[in-house]
Parts: C-alpha cells; structure tokens; sequence
C-alpha cells in the first residue's frame, strides 16, 4: 500500500482549523488579563470536576477532529461529488493528471456524471489500477 499524502486543498483546510484554534486560544488568554481570576476560578468551581474535565477535554479535541474533517472534505473524491451534485452539471473530463481515486471515479461504468478525456481514457485507466 502507498503512502498517499495529504493535497495542497487538505492541507490547506486543515491549516485554516489550526488558525482559528490558534486566533481563539490568543483571544482566549488576552481576555484572561481582563476578568478577573477569582471569579472565573468560582464559576468553574460551582459546575464541578466532571463538567469542567467534560469542557476542557471537548476545547482540546475539537480542533483535531475538525482539522481531519476539514481535510476530508477538501479531498479531490468530496470536491468531485460537490460537483456532480449541482444542478446544471452534465458532464466531468478527468484527463491524465488525476489522482488514482479520481480515476477509478472517471472510468466506473456506473458513473454517469464523470469520464475521461477519451484522448487519454487507457492512461486515465491505467491510473485507476493504483487505487
């Protein structure tokens, strides 16, 4: 099996979630200078360790998981559906730059929205193989 790294669009999508966990995190201790610690020490206090562990663990996995989600579906398989799925699409050409996936996609005899280039359609299939 190959190692099959992320697209430009993957990572792109999954920098943006990084961003803004980074942007909340800075609003977040910028904000601590201005209420005051006591109070805030109180009121996690008065919700009890559960909810507070509850809280804290969410704030720590929500990033990751939309980081990974965020990469998912900025994949060329999840753009390709998009696509296919607005109205006023007839037809995709996949040519001889597409990814394995988007290949097996092209030359599925299932697949009425998305087809090869037929200049290129046995290099387009030969591609597929690898998926």
């Amino acid at each position: 099996m190959a190692l099959v790294l992320p697209t430009q669009d993957q990572v792109n999508a999954a920098v943006r979630h990084v961003a803004s966990f980074a942007g909340g995190m800075i609003v977040m201790f910028g904000l601590g200078t201005k209420i005051n610690p006591d109070t805030l020490t109180a009121i996690i206090n008065a919700t009890g360790t559960l909810v507070n562990d509850a809280v804290t663990l969410i704030g720590l996995v929500s990033p990751i998981v939309m980081a990974l989600y965020a990469g998912k579906s900025a994949s060329q398989t999840s753009q390709i559906a998009a696509v296919k799925a607005m109205p006023g699409v007839e037809r995709i050409l996949v040519n001889d730059q597409a990814t394995p996936k988007l290949a097996a996609i092209a030359v599925d005899p299932a697949e009425k929205k998305v087809a090869p280039v037929p200049e290129v359609a046995p290099v387009v299939a030969e591609i597929a193989k690898g998926a």
